[in-house]
Order: C-alpha cells, then sequence, then structure tokens
C-alpha cells in the first residue's frame, strides 16, 4: 500500500551545551571521545591520537574534558534538532 513515505532519517544529537566535544578520562579506567555533532569522522585521526597520548599519562585537552559541566546546563534547540518528550 501507499503509506506516502518515502523515506526517514533519526540519530541522536550528540551536542554539548558549549558545542564541543567530551573527550578525555571521565574516571579510573573509563575515557570517552564523542559529541562531535556529526564531525567525528573528520576529526578522529588527531582526537584518537591525543586521547592515546592521554591514556598513556600525557596532558588530555583541556577544553574538551568530559567533566566540566555539572549536569544540569541547559541550551537552546536549533534549525535541525528537535526533543522527544520520551
Amino acid at each position: 500500500g501507499d503509506h506516502g513515505l518515502e523515506r526517514a532519517w533519526a540519530g541522536l544529537c550528540t551536542a554539548t551545551p558549549d558545542r564541543d566535544p567530551l573527550v578525555g578520562r571521565v574516571r579510573d579506567g573509563l575515557y570517552v571521545a564523542t559529541g562531535f555533532q556529526g564531525h567525528g569522522f573528520m576529526r578522529a585521526p588527531a582526537i584518537g591520537e591525543r586521547l592515546a597520548e592521554e591514556i598513556l599519562g600525557g596532558d588530555g585537552i583541556d577544553a574538551f574534558d568530559p567533566t566540566r559541566f555539572r549536569g544540569d546546563e541547559t541550551f537552546d534547540v536549533v534549525e535541525g534538532m528537535a526533543l522527544d518528550p520520551n
């Protein structure tokens, strides 16, 4: 039957309030690299190298510190973003 739908797309928005990713140590043995808002593939080689250096005892990327938020931050929903109330 004709359902009127040709194609659709859905996904998670991994945006952060400051629009920068979360990269680095969250706690002992747990490191993350997320929140690239669709630019992760492009940035993966450099981020992977820096994250590996951090795991081996080097400096992290302070601007991308995954513990920089308290958890109660809010930010505006902009074009291309939607909130699912469920």
